[in-house]
């Protein structure tokens, strides 16, 4: 028996998180010189954690995590020496072929964080993580590292995120280069975004127009369009998962955060059940507790937009009924914040807030609404006063004014990923 899984398209540069591998090997303890008599044993390696088991009574005999230690593989015998820390396990396969995936395994599983990059300053931080700036020790290039905790929900929640992070590499996507797991830890490297998140450039820009939000948006849609042609839906799209890679405007966006998302899979007509999102940006059908779909990403890409355009979220609700009546109605374009934005985004902003998840544009469709092809976008700035309710530190005090559902909910709470940080 010699079964083995890990993420083979993987797009991480030194590690492979997620493998799994379990066979047959024979176990010899090793005294000096001398070697005592082989005894087969199931082994079973789960990430970093490494549980040998008796052939026949199936009882643990070692449960280790390969974080710290090495492994050398003898030349022609098919024998691995693991060390670590004070301990020694010699391990033989039985086949060539096997041994050649043991130790490449083995490899893996021994590889730390230390030996790629170094840590430096702490620069962001939530409820089961926080968030480090570093460097790649081989070019000194920035990034970015997620120190998650494992512990409860997270630990489940983070393995998913790292299955998809693992698919992905898109222009509009925050790049993922490794993840390090660890017994109590699990190291995320990123791609470090200079200019921080979307919301806050925004605000802070000399200028910004509905022709300048069309490139903002455009970016978005490419990024969804991609995860949405590879089976996976967001769930939490938002202004804090919304990156820059620079201040200088306009800049390139990417979608960050993937905590909650979800993979489709093979088949593509699957359905979701699960209560999550982030109050403001969730859709609907997720709120009716109805199966729902990648269309739940167009709604949050209409709230986004509209959010860009006047700095206010489209519905005022005090309850998750009230939030699902107005969003029956749909956007009404009232206030003098609409003046001098055009039909075609208006246009855009309706069919992205159709209550019907069917009546909603997907990312490819949306991207060749007229609203991109227009030459009547207004270059008219958008006040910063305006502008100012984006940034970060301004918009818990405008999120409390523009309640859009409760922050706790009926039966469950929406999960939200910032929560998971």
């Amino acid at each position: 028996m010699f079964q083995g899984y890990h993420l083979r398209n993987s797009t991480f540069r030194n590690t492979r998180p997620g493998q799994e591998l379990t066979g047959w090997l024979f176990q010899v303890k090793s005294s000096g010189m001398i070697r005592s008599r082989k005894k087969k044993r199931l082994v079973k390696l789960q990430g970093h954690r490494l549980t040998v088991l008796d052939a026949q009574t199936g009882d643990v005999k070692q449960d280790l995590y390969l974080s710290e230690g090495s492994v050398d593989g003898g030349p022609g015998d098919k024998v691995m020496t693991l060390s670590i820390k004070t301990k020694k396990l010699i391990l033989i396969a039985e086949t060539e072929k096997e041994y050649a995936e043991w130790l490449s395994s083995f490899t893996y599983a021994f590889r730390r964080l230390e030996q790629y990059y170094e840590l430096g300053n702490e620069i962001g931080r939530g409820a089961f993580s926080i968030v480090r700036q570093g460097r790649m020790r081989e070019n000194s290039k920035p990034v970015a590292v997620k120190v998650i905790r494992n512990v409860g929900e997270a630990r489940f929640l983070h393995r998913n995120e790292i299955e998809i992070l693992a698919r992905v590499e898109h222009a509009n996507i925050v790049q993922t280069h490794d993840v390090f797991e660890r017994k109590t830890e699990t190291y995320i490297v990123m791609e470090y975004m200079r200019g921080g998140e979307l919301y806050d450039v925004i605000a802070e820009a000399e200028s910004f127009s509905e022709k300048i939000s069309r490139e903002v948006l455009r970016d978005i849609l490419k990024g969804i369009q991609y995860l949405h042609s590879n089976g996976i839906v967001h769930r939490d799209l938002k202004p804090e998962n919304l990156l820059c890679n620079s201040k200088i405007f306009p800049p390139s966006v990417k979608i960050a955060d993937f905590g909650l998302s979800a993979y489709l899979g093979s088949d593509r007509g699957e359905m979701l059940n699960t209560l999550v999102g982030s109050p403001g940006y969730v859709a609907p059908e997720i709120l009716l507790k109805r199966p729902y779909s990648k269309p739940v990403d167009m709604w949050a890409v209409g709230v986004i937009f509209h959010q860009m355009l006047t700095s206010l979220l489209p519905y005022s609700a005090s309850s998750e009924r009230e939030y699902v009546d107005m969003a029956l109605i749909g956007p009404t374009f009232k206030g003098s914040e609409w003046e001098g934005i055009s039909v075609d985004a208006r246009d855009l902003i309706t069919s992205l807030l159709s209550f019907d998840p069917g009546d909603r544009p997907s990312a490819e469709m949306a991207l060749k609404h007229r609203f991109f092809k227009s030459v009547r976008l207004s270059s008219q700035t958008i006040a910063r006063q305006r502008r100012s309710l984006l940034h970060s530190c301004q918009r818990s005090s405008v999120s409390v004014q523009k309640e859009v559902i409760p922050k706790r909910l009926t039966d469950s709470s929406l999960i939200s990923s910032s929560m998971l940080l």
